[in-house]
């Protein structure tokens, strides 16, 4: 019996442990003439492909507005420690952020429809998500 419970003892102070040891760092860079955004480790189990999600999806109108942006790219080789994130509208991309590849932060109140973001590996500046703010046809 007492072998029993010192296992079952060990077993919770290291499950304890591994939770603890969980990286929350991440590296930002603003879009020029922007804010730096706040990013926040996000809590959630290891993604099974890369994810880049915004909220909210669409917008009501074309005025610009601050948009949640949430990605998970933990899938990719673990040489590739940092993920990017570039904004715009089909060429003109620009650097928003450079990250670890798991985490959430607000854009500033520079988000319009049509907006395209792209998740790209930093090592070697492959696309690994896109996704577009929807929202009303702006011109």
């Amino acid at each position: 019996m007492p072998i029993q419970r010192l296992s079952f003892l060990l077993l919770l102070t290291l499950s304890a442990g591994l939770v603890a040891c969980q990286d929350r760092t991440a590296t930002q860079s603003a879009q020029p003439g922007a804010t730096a955004p706040e990013v926040t480790p996000a809590q959630a189990p290891p993604a099974a492909q890369v994810a880049l999600a915004l909220e909210p999806v669409s917008l009501p109108s074309c005025d610009s507005a601050e948009v949640l942006v949430k990605w998970d790219a933990r899938i990719i080789p673990s040489d590739a420690s940092e993920i990017e994130i570039w904004v715009g509208k089909s060429d003109d991309n620009k650097l928003w952020m450079a990250s670890s590849p798991f985490g959430e932060a607000k854009t500033g109140p520079w988000t319009n429809p049509g907006a395209v973001f792209i998740l790209k590996n930093k090592a070697d500046g492959l696309e690994l998500a896109r996704t577009v703010m929807q929202g009303p046809d702006c011109g």
